[in-house]
């Protein structure tokens, strides 16, 4: 089955190359006006088709689809003729990424530290794309529906396509796994309170509940976390005093499904306790008592290895991965920390975590200093608003799972509608000044 991933990665780079150097100006069907189309240049046409396939990851592939991804997007930067955006969040991104260099001169695994590296330097490319091409409403509603077609396909994928027999192990084969899928899904979430926030459409509340639902199905409480912390931060931003209602939804989603789901519970918690227990005994419970699968362990003797005596520097960008794929570790054949935050302070040191930590933060305040001050231009303020949330709600998910190994089905997606704000901004202040 494995060259059915051979076969789909030849299909979308030669589909990539030639939206970018051979296909010119494309009518796509409107967002808005249902019976109207809109012309799309060929960069914005590419930029459509990274995001709308960005969840075929192609097994054994993947890495090779995360490389020609970025190959087609530095050739758009460079190709297209708008000029480059470069906000606080790019300029720390830029100084992150100049470190990560610096960290695999010194990093003794140089090809598993150039890899990680590819990693971390998706989501910036994507986000300086869109930022040179995003220049209209009709465009940015159409990426916002083509990431909710992206997520039905994965909920649609969980339940229906891989049931399905000798199809479904298809499907499995050639989608990023249910993690990563749900590791995205704060971002969908976030679009759809948006859209429900300004429509009033009961249509975006089954949405959200249908993004929510895969999070309990299979007991992932990442997911389940960055749900929650996606709702409350959007009520607080968005209804700012008038938020308490929303704050409680996304708190309740939390706990009621810890206390109340017996299949989450249990996965919860190394011993069997009721939800009456574990609300009787709520004080006294510890971290001891959460079961971690194995990852509270992991940690502990990743940063034992790597970070312990290198703190500042760490050992080098590439050693983490190199240990679990490599080493006879004591944790089977787990080949990943499963904590995001651990691997940058085993590699990169504090210095590190600091500068990624810089640039993560400053995209959610960026995006919220935008959101708060440009009240006479709505698509602007609609689409910071999602760019920040979407990354606040997904922050909690690198935590406890491989966002970063994820980063063309994960962060790839806030920071390209980070970008894409940028874009309108430029675009409107443009027009302003005319």
């Amino acid at each position: 089955m494995e060259i059915v991933n051979y076969i789909l990665f030849f299909i979308l780079t030669v589909i990539g190359i030639y939206y970018l150097f051979v296909q010119k100006q494309i009518g796509i069907k409107s967002a808005i006006h249902k019976d109207k189309y809109f012309l799309a240049d060929n960069y914005q046409y590419l930029f459509l088709f990274i995001l709308a396939t960005a969840i075929l990851a192609g097994g054994n592939i993947m890495a090779n689809r995360l490389l020609i991804t970025i190959i087609l997007s530095f050739l758009a930067i460079v190709l297209t003729k708008q000029n480059l955006t470069i906000s606080i969040t790019g300029v720390f991104y830029i100084v992150y990424l100049l470190w990560l260099v610096i960290a695999i001169l010194y990093s003794p695994v140089k090809l598993y530290g150039f890899r990680v590296f590819l990693k971390y330097l998706y989501p910036f490319l994507i986000m300086l794309f869109a930022s040179k091409i995003a220049n209209s409403t009709e465009f940015y509603r159409k990426v916002l529906h083509i990431i909710i077609y992206v997520a039905l396909y994965g909920v649609v994928s969980f339940f229906i396509l891989e049931k399905i027999p000798v199809v479904g192990n298809l499907f499995r084969i050639i989608n990023f796994w249910n993690p990563a899928v749900l590791d995205f899904l704060p971002v969908v979430i976030t679009i759809c309170f948006v859209f429900y926030s300004y429509s009033k459409q009961r249509k975006y509340l089954i949405l959200i509940v249908l993004f929510v639902i895969p999070s309990i199905v299979f007991m992932n409480r990442t997911g389940l976390l960055a749900a929650s912390i996606t709702i409350v931060v959007f009520a607080i931003v968005r209804y700012k005093v008038k938020s308490l209602p929303y704050a409680l939804l996304g708190v309740a989603l939390l706990v009621g499904t810890v206390l109340y789901v017996p299949s989450v519970r249990e996965k919860m918690f190394k011993k069997q306790l009721s939800s009456e227990e574990i609300i009787e005994r709520g004080e006294e419970l510890t971290t001891d008592d959460i079961d971690s699968s194995g990852r509270f362990a992991m940690w502990k003797w990743s940063l034992g290895h790597f970070y312990k005596g290198k703190e500042w520097k760490g050992s080098g960008l590439g050693v983490l991965q190199h240990a679990f794929y490599t080493w006879d570790h004591p944790f089977g054949k787990l080949r990943v920390v499963h904590n995001d935050y651990i691997q940058i302070l085993c590699d990169t040191g504090l210095i590190g975590l600091i500068l990624y930590g810089l640039t993560m933060f400053s995209l959610i305040i960026h995006s919220l200093i935008i959101y708060y001050t440009k009240r006479k231009v709505p698509i602007v303020r609609l689409a910071a608003i999602i760019s920040g949330v979407s990354l606040a709600g997904m922050l909690s998910t690198l935590y406890t799972d491989n966002v970063v190994n994820y980063s063309l089905m994960t962060l790839g997606y806030p920071f390209a509608l980070y970008g894409m704000t940028l874009g309108l901004d430029r675009q409107y202040k443009n027009k302003n000044d005319l």
